[in-house]
């Protein structure tokens, strides 16, 4: 009588298997990783625009005005606009004559403008509505690549 020896491995129709279920794995790990740091960006998009509103609140407060030549627009935050909120160098004596910091920016917004996650600028538009100037109304929009924009007043 014959014995039989048994092979240790793997046929190929097991092994197949192995490498779909692995790669099927793998794609919902990908997918759940790219949804995580898709709903980070926006977390963070919309906590700094929620800062640059209550920074631009309080220069309304301060001043009582928007910056000369804001009134009325739609303003990129660019390395001049973030210069009136940081107080930095080359900034008009008008318009921010007290030279207040109005809120802290991590990098170097003072050269390169307040960009959001996506790498675009923060949008705010400038504009006094009612009866009196005295009513402030100012809204910061984040853009999200053509889908939604969230705005705060």
């Amino acid at each position: 009588m014959r014995t039989r020896k048994t092979k240790i491995g793997l046929t190929l129709i097991e092994l197949l298997m192995v490498i779909a279920i692995m790669s099927l794995l793998a794609t919902l790990l990908f997918s759940a990783s790219y949804a995580a740091r898709r709903r980070a960006k926006i977390s963070q998009a919309t906590a700094e625009t929620r800062e640059l509103a209550k920074a631009w609140k309080s220069y309304w407060i301060t001043y009582g005005k928007w910056p000369d030549g804001y009134a009325g627009t739609d303003r990129d935050m660019d390395a001049e606009a973030m210069r009136i909120l940081l107080a930095g160098e080359g900034v008009s004596s008008n318009d921010n004559p007290q030279k207040i910091k109005f809120m802290d920016v991590k990098g170097d917004v003072l050269n390169e403008g307040f960009k959001d996650p996506w790498g675009n600028y923060y949008r705010v538009r400038f504009r006094s509505t009612g009866p009196q100037i005295s009513h402030e109304y100012y809204e910061t929009t984040v853009f999200m690549g053509g889908r939604k924009r969230y705005s705060y007043e």
